[in-house]
């Protein structure tokens, strides 16, 4: 073949450095006309979007579990066609809710966005492995939340016929010679007029007084924590012991008792020991028939009228530090943890006004949202 002369060839050279330059020039010509488009697109949202204005003029709330809400949202701007993007309703411990639906609004119009709480259940579920799930008793259709825990959320007791019951198990079974801890948040709100409050119980109360209980002594106001294997009475085989310190009612305690294998139990308040005692007289206690009962003594008197709040059992004696890291929410080891009783399953109740917290709308203009605090109607 022969070569292509230097002529031709320059001759092409030029054809195809003209086909691509025009290539380039389209290819620049029409990405750079896409992106002002892009630009002038997002211009005109701005410019549309610049009177836009939303308000929420009022919130009701049908309270409890279960409970709904409302907003009444109004286009306070002059943009029409305004789309509700999101909207939440907040409880104070940060809990929210998302409307079951959408709006869109013209400029002066109302709408209504419709909330919807989920029910609670009538059980307790245990944070350990072990499964240790709480019944509640005589609180009507759902468990007694209430949002102003000690952390989260927690239980109320009202001191007159409620109180939780735990299936038995034989990881909650102790006795002198056994290593245990017991722990709880507690603020009782009234003596209720019965000798003693319980915090928790295991054992038998009709009649016979075998198990081992915490408990708040009603006039005196101390702790109590008990151990006893009678089988006829409440008698020899008996010990119970008390705080140096007073529970003061409507305040907030941390209250531990600990057991270990020398058979001394003692008692711990907000992280501080307070008294101790030599439990092994007693021996081990037969409880496995018998529930674990928050709040009451088994078969139902010495009631506990206040708040408890994070309960938990443990198959070892803890440490004072590990008490005190307890206390504050700050567990290293949890290893021997049996049950542990948040009560942190409240969301979906929201008290009026008290347990509101705010509602916030935004619409499609970034700048056109509005949030609302202000006690809602009920």
């Amino acid at each position: 073949m022969k070569a292509i002369s230097p002529l031709l060839a320059g001759i092409l050279l030029v054809g195809i450095t003209a086909i691509s330059a025009t290539m380039v020039s389209g290819w620049v010509s029409s990405t750079f006309s896409e992106s002002q488009r892009s630009a002038d697109n997002r211009s005109a949202s701005v410019i549309e979007c610049s009177t836009a204005g939303i308000s929420i003029d009022n919130v009701h709330i049908s309270k409890g579990s279960g409970g709904t809400a409302s907003l009444a949202i109004r286009n306070s701007g002059d943009v029409d066609g305004l789309r509700i993007t999101s909207a939440q309703i907040f409880d104070r411990l940060g809990n929210n809710f998302t409307a079951n639906n959408s709006l869109t609004l013209n400029r002066g119009e109302i709408g209504r966005l419709e909330f919807k709480f989920p029910v609670l259940a009538s059980t307790m579920t245990d944070s350990s492995p072990y499964g240790n799930n709480g019944t509640c008793i005589s609180m009507g259709s759902a468990c007694a939340f209430t949002l102003s825990g000690k952390s989260g959320s927690a239980m109320t007791f009202d001191g007159a016929n409620d109180n939780i019951n735990v299936t038995n198990s034989n990881s909650l079974n102790f006795g002198a010679s056994t290593d245990f801890t017991l722990s709880a948040w507690i603020k009782r709100d009234s003596r209720t007029g019965q000798s003693e409050n319980i915090v928790l119980f295991k054992g038998d109360g009709a009649g016979n007084t075998k198990g081992y209980w915490v408990s708040v002594r009603g006039s005196l106001n101390q702790v109590r924590f008990a151990i006893s294997n009678d089988t006829g009475g409440f008698a020899a085989n008996n010990i119970q012991f008390d705080s140096n310190t007073n529970i003061t009612l409507g305040e907030w305690h941390h209250v531990t008792v600990t057991a270990d294998r020398d058979g001394n139990a003692t008692i711990y308040i907000d992280g501080i020991r307070e008294s101790t005692r030599n439990i092994s007289t007693v021996g081990n206690i037969d409880v496995s028939s018998k529930n674990l009962v928050i709040g009451a003594l088994d078969p139902g008197n010495w009631r506990f009228d206040g708040v408890i709040d994070d309960m938990k059992i443990w198959n070892r004696a803890l440490s004072e530090t590990e008490i005190n890291q307890s206390m504050n929410g700050l567990e290293m080891n949890q290893a021997g943890l049996v049950m542990w009783q948040k009560f942190d399953e409240a969301k979906g109740i929201l008290s009026c006004p008290g347990d509101f917290e705010e509602a916030r709308v935004t619409t499609q203009c970034a700048d056109a949202v509005d949030t609302y605090r202000q006690a809602p109607a009920c």
